[in-house]
């Protein structure tokens, strides 16, 4: 949430603003965090500073990180991960053919099959 002027919107959130005036500047290093994971709730035993990790922890545990198949850019599905990691382990086919089979670069099926990318999504990750 950020303040807004004749409706525009500003640079100022509303959460920074909050712990900026109530506890103090922010550290270096540091960002907002929302303990409940709800942006919107911006009451002061709402927030904290804290790393980025810290943050990346937090958007896991509350549901709302968009890492993997929840990422607006992400191009296979959990289930066509799974397949993907799935038929790689049972051997037999190269990730070149994969990538053909699921329209994706053979590099974005050796980061599936490797655990780069789509970490959670599950299936087995590839030790070759």
């Amino acid at each position: 949430l950020a303040l807004q002027r004749n409706g525009r919107r500003s640079k100022i959130w509303v959460h920074r603003l909050v712990l900026e005036t109530l506890i103090g500047p922010n550290p270096p290093g540091l960002e907002c965090r929302h303990r409940d994971g709800d942006p919107t709730n911006n009451r002061l035993e709402n927030l904290v500073w804290g790393t980025r990790v810290e943050n990346q922890h937090d958007r896991k545990r509350h549901g709302t990180d968009n890492s993997g198949v929840r990422h607006y850019r992400a191009l296979l599905t959990e289930a066509q991960v799974q397949e993907i990691r799935q038929q790689y382990a049972a051997g037999g086919i190269t990730q070149a053919a994969l990538g053909e089979m699921y329209g994706v670069s053979h590099r974005a099926v050796s980061k599936v099959v490797n655990g780069i990318t789509y970490v959670d999504a599950g299936g087995p990750i590839s030790r070759r």
